[in-house]
């Protein structure tokens, strides 16, 4: 974008790694709102019975794994499209780089509305008002001591929204008011201890507990400070001189030392340097913390030999989460990661885009345009989505996800949430689904068409040996406007204990006449319809209703305090069959 123009979704935009996902002043809220809790097994308020059949295993984001076999499947090789030879030529020079304007083009900033002028001063001034937030050492040990992030992330995530606001302020006022702000903010970011947060430190040769501030680890938050220091730095790095010019020279330097050396000079887990197959492929991290690794290079890094060097390693590090990703864009951690995932893919290519003046373009390749488009197809109405993954089922385009250090251990699979029983899922022989990459569906169809849409899977390879399943289809068919079909086609080897069929559902059941459960909607959701009607053969099928209380606000914001679980047990014992559900709105 010229310089000369500023525009109100440019300030909103203004500091994001890329232009598709992160604002400056909404950074805050985004490192608030990752941590919000999802995984529930249902979809929108109405016909949200779609089955989650992803599972994931859990692996080092930072330690390196073991080498494994390179299985790249995807036609995507940045690092050696843009060798470092050819980066030379097309990277725009750091001080020629211009991708937002900067405080003293006043035309610009003056050229937003009015009233976000004055939203943007006034949220400075609150910021100014406010003392800045301790973080004592007490506060950084509580993880490891009780599982408990909040407290801490409460404070540090607060320091960084302060930050944001003085800036936006001093740019659109550009008085000189909010400068001390802005110093001491920057400062105390410089004097802690390490950015990284507790419940990802664990990875430092000290263990859990406090950081030691001699090995520095970069995981997300790490590197998306450097972001917000870098941004501050390019948009008002010469006024801060007025305070002192130790306060720019010490931010520069923490940026490198904290994460561009460190980045340069070692592998970290999340690089994926160690495997790029489909089954060690690495995570969401690494695309997120690259584009903001980019972004801080890009914008602080003044050795132009150096800046290419870091260009390039990120595009070696992207290279090895694009190769092994799925070639129908897919994200398995779920519509609420995909801010972060396929939208940090989006974020790396914008900037190198940007700062190549168009010389890295790989916005045409397939795969990226399949990335793009997950989004809208996993979209169900409204601010509900097909949730698979650790995903909330209704949420912003954002990072959702559970935020107890249990989550994380081994003892995730004690979470009732996690468990396949509190899911769309039946319970095969007294046995959940199994956790890892190796159990999974397989032979997966879908058709659709004007009039209808099917999907239908083999199920079976999710559950492990000792469930005795030879096959399981599942086949969902949406006749549209009239109802959703659910049948159930299995063949067990033998039987030796209990299977059932688990929905979970926020609505309120009735129980009606043998074979049918009506679901009542919430009044007013439809002018049209009252509730869901649930059919089946009653000769065939039992249910059951158990209410749920939940007792976790992060579940509650989505599905309200309560739930049911229905039940569906055969009436009596059977290694075959085929079980049909039928939903269908009532007026």
């Amino acid at each position: 974008m010229p310089e000369d123009r500023l525009s109100l979704p440019t300030v909103v935009r203004i500091a994001e790694p890329g232009r598709f996902v992160n604002d400056f002043h909404r950074m805050s809220d985004t490192f608030s709102n990752w941590r919000r809790l999802g995984g529930w097994g249902h979809g929108s308020m109405i016909l949200a019975f779609l089955l989650a059949v992803v599972a994931w295993g859990a692996s080092s984001v930072f330690t390196p794994p073991k080498p494994k076999v390179i299985e790249p499947t995807n036609a995507i090789a940045l690092a050696d499209s843009y060798p470092p030879s050819r980066l030379k030529t097309i990277l725009v020079p750091r001080s020629e780089w211009r991708p937002f304007a900067v405080i003293t083009n006043r035309s610009a900033w003056l050229s937003l509305p009015e009233a976000a002028r004055e939203t943007l001063v006034r949220h400075g001034e609150q910021a100014l008002a406010q003392a800045l937030p301790l973080l004592p050492a007490s506060l950084y040990p509580e993880y490891a001591r009780s599982g408990n992030r909040s407290r801490f992330e409460s404070v540090y995530f607060e320091r960084r929204r302060l930050l944001h606001w003085l800036v936006l302020a001093e740019c659109v006022e550009a008085q000189g008011r909010f400068l001390d702000g802005i110093a001491n903010t920057l400062w105390a970011l410089c004097e802690e201890s390490s950015w990284c947060i507790p419940a990802h430190v664990g990875v430092q040769k000290a263990g859990v507990g406090l950081p030691d501030a001699n090995e520095v680890i970069v995981d997300l938050f790490a590197a998306q400070t450097g972001v917000s220091v870098a941004w501050t730095l390019y948009l008002v790095g010469p006024q801060l001189d007025r305070v002192s010019p130790q306060v720019r020279r010490r931010a520069a330097q923490e940026v490198n030392r904290r994460i561009l050396t460190p980045v340069l000079e070692r592998d970290f887990g999340w690089m994926g340097f160690a495997s790029t197959s489909r089954a060690g492929r690495p995570n969401n991290w690494n695309p997120w913390i690259n584009a903001s690794v980019l972004t801080a290079a890009l914008v602080l890094e003044e050795d132009e030999a150096r800046r290419v060097r870091l260009v390039h390693r990120i595009l070696r590090s992207l290279d090895c989460f694009l190769q092994p990703y799925p070639r129908d864009g897919g994200c398995d951690e779920g519509p609420g990661y995909w801010s972060r995932a396929g939208g940090s893919v989006l974020d790396n290519l914008d900037l190198l885009f940007d700062a190549t003046r168009g010389g890295i373009n790989e916005f045409a390749n397939p795969l990226i345009g399949e990335i793009g488009r997950f989004i809208h197809r996993v979209h169900i109405a409204d601010d509900w989505f097909v949730d698979i993954g650790d995903c909330a089922a209704k949420t912003g385009i954002e990072r959702d996800l559970i935020y107890t250090a249990k989550t994380f251990s081994a003892r995730r699979y004690e979470i009732s949430a996690m468990q396949s029983a509190y899911h769309n899922l039946p319970t095969i022989n007294g046995i959940q689904q199994s956790a890892g990459r190796g159990f999974a569906a397989r032979n997966v169809k879908h058709m659709v068409s004007e009039q209808s849409a099917e999907l239908t899977l083999d199920m079976a390879g999710a559950w492990p040996a000792e469930a005795e399943v030879a096959s399981w289809i599942r086949t969902v068919h949406l006749e549209r406007g009239r109802e959703l079909r659910v049948m159930e086609s299995f063949e067990l080897k033998e039987v030796r204990a209990e299977t059932m069929l688990n929905w979970i559902t926020p609505l309120a059941p009735r129980m009606e006449p043998p074979g049918r459960l009506l679901l009542q909607l919430p009044a007013g959701k439809t002018a049209t319809h009252s509730a869901v009607a649930l059919s089946f053969d009653a000769e065939v099928l039992n249910a059951d209703v158990e209410p749920m209380e939940l007792d976790d606000e992060h579940l509650e914001q989505v599905w309200g305090k309560h739930v049911t679980r229905i039940v569906l047990r055969p009436t009596q014992p059977t290694s075959t069959g085929t079980w049909t559900l039928r939903f269908a709105l009532v007026p």
